[in-house]
């Protein structure tokens, strides 16, 4: 316990006397270790996870997955609906709207493509 407050309070305040210990801990053999884990504990812990009533396959647990699934697709399903203007065709307009409102002098991308070579060609593009 006096180990661990050393630690805390070394990790913010004084680095290298936090790694000055953690080194001793690293060359010191006699740091006790429990070499057997109580199997039976560690299975109530992990049940406990999941609650006290349900356990990981109940049908009360899948049935409230299934509810929040269900919620879930049908709000996707309603989003999907009012974007439907995203499956319009693009008219020839909106491209050379889109051209002409780009900016001049501008570095070009991955594609080395200008913004002044498609203003040029705007109309061949936009067909």
């Amino acid at each position: 316990n006096n180990i661990l407050h050393q630690l805390n309070s070394y990790s913010g305040n004084n680095p290298s006397a936090f790694w000055e210990l953690v080194k001793q801990f690293k060359s010191n053999d006699s740091i006790p270790v429990e070499d057997s884990i109580n199997k039976q504990a560690l299975h109530e812990h992990f049940q406990g996870l999941y609650g006290r009533d349900s356990t990981p396959n109940s049908p009360e647990r899948n049935n409230h997955f299934q509810i929040q699934i269900k919620k879930k697709l049908l709000e996707l399903e309603e989003q999907s609906e009012s974007l439907n203007y995203l499956d319009t065709i693009i008219q020839q307009q909106e491209i050379t709207q889109a051209i002409s409102q780009l900016k001049t002098n501008k570095a070009s991308g991955n594609d080395l493509i200008l913004n002044e070579m498609l203003q040029c060609a705007s109309h061949i593009l936009a067909k």
